[in-house]
């Protein structure tokens, strides 16, 4: 989590990063950590009834961009983070308006899973090495893992 933290909430001085997550995983939050402090919470959902206290609750991936362009636009935010759930991984890769990041954790182990994250069309993703981001093996125990980082750009017709 200390990864997560860091490369979320590091913003450009006199801003903060905005994160997008939906219902689910606001709630796989515990309350003491409701919103995640120093980063702008956009919680995507259709079924909560009343504004999360501290963040700001949309109806879908597509009001949540526009929300968070806005406030890009006025200086309020730097970047913007996906954390989850699958639809809304899902919606962001698949979209073509806006160059997609994502951070990687590969995993050198097999596991029993419930749950995945979206396919990714890897073709289309260029690996890319930040100063930010220490691409070598790390342990958990007997688990070894890695951070990486791939790039997307938008489809060249559209502009945004």
């Amino acid at each position: 989590m200390a990864f997560f933290s860091r490369i979320t909430s590091t913003a450009q001085e006199g801003k903060k990063n905005a994160v997008i997550l939906g219902r689910r995983t606001w709630l796989s939050f515990p309350p003491k950590f409701r919103p995640l402090p120093n980063r702008v919470n956009v919680v995507v959902s259709t079924q909560l009834e009343s504004v999360p206290e501290g963040a700001y609750l949309v109806k879908s991936f597509e009001d949540s961009l526009r929300l968070v362009e806005s406030l890009v636009d006025g200086g309020e935010v730097d970047e913007v983070f996906i954390i989850g759930g699958h639809g809304l991984y899902k919606e962001a890769l698949e979209q073509e308006v806006y160059p997609v990041r994502l951070y990687y954790t590969h995993i050198m182990k097999d596991f029993d899973c419930d749950t995945f994250f979206p396919s990714v069309d890897w073709e289309r993703f260029t690996p890319i090495q930040l100063a930010t981001v220490d691409s070598d093996p790390k342990y958990c125990g007997d688990v070894e893992f890695r951070f990486a980082v791939y790039e997307k750009e938008p489809h060249p017709l559209n502009d945004n």
